[in-house]
């Protein structure tokens, strides 16, 4: 196995297999199945990126890096790339190798052995479903990034959801309620409990909101605009008439994204509404004429 990059960092018995003194607990065990597979080509293949990773942070286990810290060694094996038994070479995060020597010192050398794709047979190709809540998603949170999208789908309700069991809304909604059900009374991993019974051991810390109308204030969303001489400002990129009266003002708008229709402007604890614009009706709005300025009243020429 070529390895161009460590012949100043890594002895050569960590290329072909380990240091005497070194053999990790368990290792035995994982050579005899080498020899006992050695027809079994992903098996060796995975062993060989075992021995492959083991010789990158070889140096740092045993402690005979050269550089300051074995982040800086880490940092100087990035530069080049790794040959792959396969015959390809890559470039790796300093990071990774900082996940293989912890996953060496938690398992030994089959913290090393490459997992296999719990999804090999599988179909991964999204369904409608799933697609049209990436869509909605995108669409309502258009800052959102991939790992977030990720994230959602996997702990939403529609993921493996089978649109067959529902033919009416009495359907959906008797589904959903049991899925909230079983989400709430099963034991969650982290804490050992269900939320049902965490939500009931700490009832007493719990603040209920003071009415609906109060709840949803709290989430909405709150951003300054300042209004155009038409009386109109852009949220989203869609325009927005807004009172005449803060003309050239900034302001203070609320809104839900999925409610615009309920938007408003905050002024001195006053609500003021706001409306999508209709671009035919507001040309023709007449407005009051914002007085000139007379630069001359402060020393300035008429004719500026």
């Amino acid at each position: 196995m070529t390895m161009t990059f460590i012949t100043n960092h890594i002895k050569p018995e960590f290329i072909c297999g380990f240091a005497p003194d070194m053999m990790p607990s368990g290792g035995e065990n994982v050579m005899n199945d080498i020899s006992k597979k050695s027809k079994n080509k992903n098996h060796n293949e995975a062993m060989e990126i075992a021995h492959l990773r083991f010789a990158v942070i070889a140096p740092v286990i045993q402690g005979v890096f050269t550089e300051p810290t074995k982040t800086a060694y880490y940092k100087k094996v990035a530069e080049k790339p790794l040959k792959m038994p396969d015959g390809r070479s890559v470039f790796l995060n300093y990071n990774t190798f900082e996940k293989w020597e912890a996953s060496y010192k938690r398992k030994g050398m089959d913290g090393l052995i490459p997992k296999a794709r719990c999804d090999i047979g599988m179909s991964r190709v999204l369904p409608n479903e799933a697609i049209d809540e990436i869509y909605r998603l995108i669409q309502q949170f258009p800052r959102i990034n991939a790992t977030l999208i990720y994230t959602k789908q996997k702990n939403t309700w529609l993921n493996g959801f089978d649109l067959s069991q529902v033919n009416s809304l009495e359907d959906l909604n008797r589904l959903l309620a049991d899925y909230v059900r079983m989400r709430n009374n099963s034991v969650n991993r982290n804490t050992g409990e269900t939320p049902m019974e965490r939500y009931s051991r700490h009832i007493d810390r719990i603040r209920f909101p003071q009415s609906r109308a109060w709840l949803d204030e709290c989430f909405m969303s709150r951003i300054i605009r300042k209004v155009n001489n038409d009386a109109t400002v852009s949220i989203d990129s869609v325009m927005y008439d807004v009172p005449m009266q803060f003309i050239r003002s900034k302001v203070e708008i609320r809104y839900l994204p999925d409610d615009m229709k309920n938007a408003y402007i905050l002024h001195q604890g006053k609500r003021y509404p706001i409306r999508r614009t209709n671009k035919l009706e507001n040309s023709r709005t007449k407005r009051e004429k914002l007085p000139s300025i007379d630069y001359s009243l402060n020393g300035g020429f008429k004719d500026v």
